[in-house]
């Protein structure tokens, strides 16, 4: 009987491999192929690491490849088979790897897989200064000389505006970029993106000369500069007469920014001109006119607008469309920042010490943010604040004076660019 047992088992375990075999065959000679449904996450931050997770049907292992275009600054490793609808890549984003979209194409099996939607690579966090995290690999602030790798658009038109974006490594603040010859073009601002990337706003003059220029990046007092110029030609069907867009005041917005008035400033603008804002490489547009825009004069129209938190940083394109269907882009006239993070709302506790002295306790400071304490001594008194900002403390000792009989105390937490948060309730010291 145990022999029998072996025996029908056995048999089951060869019928079982024979009919996986078959399948694998009938898989390999089946006319569909490897297909592509999507991938997760879409995007990731310059200096990251991210796991990128493709999802579809009949992945198999042979002639496994990821693609990006462009390609500069990711590079891909570790692409394997998780199962028959699932592979998974490691892709390294370099903190100065072009910001946008680039395009995704999985191979498997000798079949190129082309997504429909791009990968998009964000701006980095800041790393190496004061309240921010550590660089990594070592990279960043005093580890070695600052160089810069290059700058685009490298050309722009007469009576145009763009947003010029400068690469390299180890930048720092402040920053200035410098143009030789210099007359006609105007650098309206300068922001330090990460210390990978330099952001400016570039205004070229209508009649700014035609022609190459030598630009150098100036950070403190250390000179970069460029190895190619950038040039200034002619404006495109340009003709006396027609509508042009000078510049946007103010020109840089922070992600989810509400309500935010700009003045356009150029030449014969029209009454009953509607205005938009173009997404960021070709993706949904995230900056909103709100209401109707207010023709001013030939040389000055008002918008406002709402920029979606999500937004993310690059330059948009305003476009203009009179009553006569003309159309006027701006290229790459607004810029938009990554969102500002905003102070959490901490909260505190309260205990007595030896006499006269009161600790006040409360969560540490999240990173980047500081722990401002504030007492009260009446109700229609002013707050005043204790001490200078703590960070990585979770208390703090009032030795008030004698004289001083606090009715109650609060805290709250501030950036590191001095914007201060809201205070936690407050709370009402002992003794009162």
């Amino acid at each position: 009987m145990h022999h029998s047992f072996l025996k029908t088992a056995c048999g089951l375990w060869f019928c079982a491999v024979a009919g996986a075999v078959g399948m694998a065959q009938g898989t390999l000679a089946g006319i569909p192929g490897p297909s592509l449904n999507g991938f997760s996450p879409a995007q990731g931050a310059q200096g990251t690491t991210v796991t990128i997770t493709f999802t579809g049907n009949g992945f198999v292992a042979p002639g496994l490849g990821l693609e990006f275009t462009p390609s500069l600054g990711l590079a891909v490793s570790n692409p394997h088979v998780v199962s028959i609808t699932q592979i998974s890549a490691q892709v390294q984003i370099d903190p100065s790897a072009p910001i946008g979209a680039h395009e995704v194409l999985l191979k498997v099996n000798g079949h190129a897989l082309r997504s429909k939607v791009p990968f998009i690579v964000t701006a980095g966090m800041p790393c190496g200064t004061s309240g921010t995290r550590p660089c990594p690999r070592g990279a960043g602030t005093g580890t070695a000389p600052p160089a810069l790798r290059g700058f685009s658009p490298t050309q722009a038109e007469q009576g145009s505006t763009v947003t010029l974006t400068l690469t390299g490594v180890n930048f720092s603040s402040p920053a200035g970029i410098q143009f030789t010859p210099g007359k006609g073009i105007t650098v309206q601002s300068a922001t330090l993106v990460n210390p990978g990337q330099i952001q400016t706003q570039v205004v070229v003059a209508p009649d700014a000369p035609l022609g190459p220029r030598a630009v150098a990046l100036t950070l403190g007092k250390t000179p970069l500069p460029a190895q190619n110029p950038f040039t200034v030609i002619p404006a495109a069907g340009r003709q006396d007469g027609a509508m042009q867009i000078l510049r946007l005041v103010p020109n840089q917005i922070s992600a989810g920014s509400q309500g935010v008035e700009l003045t356009m400033e150029g030449r014969d603008f029209v009454p009953g001109t509607l205005v938009n804002f173009s997404g960021l490489a070709g993706a949904a547009p995230d900056v909103v006119v709100i209401g109707i825009p207010l023709y001013v004069n030939s040389t000055e129209m008002r918008v406002t607008i709402n920029v979606l938190p999500l937004a993310l940083p690059g330059g948009r394109d305003v476009q203009l469309h009179t009553p006569k269907q003309d159309t006027v882009t701006g290229k790459g006239m607004l810029n938009v920042l990554a969102a500002i993070a905003k102070p959490p709302t901490p909260s505190l506790q309260l205990s007595a010490a030896p006499d006269p002295h009161i600790t006040i306790q409360f969560a540490k400071a999240p990173a980047g943010f500081a722990v401002i304490v504030e007492r009260q001594a009446g109700l229609d008194e002013a707050w005043i604040r204790i001490g200078a900002p703590v960070e990585d403390q979770d208390s703090v000792a009032d030795n008030a004076p004698p004289s001083v009989r606090p009715l109650a105390y609060r805290v709250s937490y501030v950036s590191a660019d001095g914007k201060v948060g809201p205070a936690s309730d407050p709370a009402v010291a002992p003794d009162h």
